[in-house]
């Protein structure tokens, strides 16, 4: 009787410890990848990127016919690429960044340029949507129609 008691707890012990094991196993096999391989999929920056590109598209487009401020919006967007770059190269200045931040780098570093691209595109908006009649300070930013 108690080898049977004995057997009865090892087994459900067993069963446990298999259980959780392929538990585990599944839940691995549905994430799929570790960290280092997930990161490039999880990063949206290509559609905050293709946002940016299509913001400053449509302002070549509508003002078009202003040549001195579509040359000067073009030197500010290539500064502003150089900008960060150089930005993101300062937060993670490291010459191994896999050792020195660890494999969730690139997801944190995708996340940098989301926030920038983003922020960049809010800003060229402004050009777009316009601004409300008196705003003295406006510039080339044209008035609401």
């Amino acid at each position: 009787m108690m080898a049977q008691i004995g057997f009865k707890t090892g087994f459900a012990k067993l069963a446990s410890i298999i259980f959780v094991t392929a538990a585990l196993c599944v839940s691995t096999s549905v994430a799929g990848q570790s960290q280092a391989e997930k990161n490039p999929d999880d990063c949206d920056y290509t559609k905050a990127d293709a946002k940016l590109n299509k913001v400053y598209q449509r302002i070549l487009v509508e003002y078009r016919q202003e040549k001195n401020f579509i040359e000067k919006l073009k030197v500010a967007q290539r500064a502003w690429l150089v900008f960060r770059d150089a930005h993101l190269a300062s937060i993670y200045p490291a010459a191994n960044q896999r050792l020195e931040y660890g494999s969730v780098n690139p997801m944190c570093q995708c996340q940098v340029l989301v926030q920038l691209t983003e922020e960049r595109a809010k800003t060229l908006q402004q050009w777009i949507n316009g601004t409300i009649e008196g705003d003295v300070c406006a510039g080339s930013v044209r008035m609401k129609r």
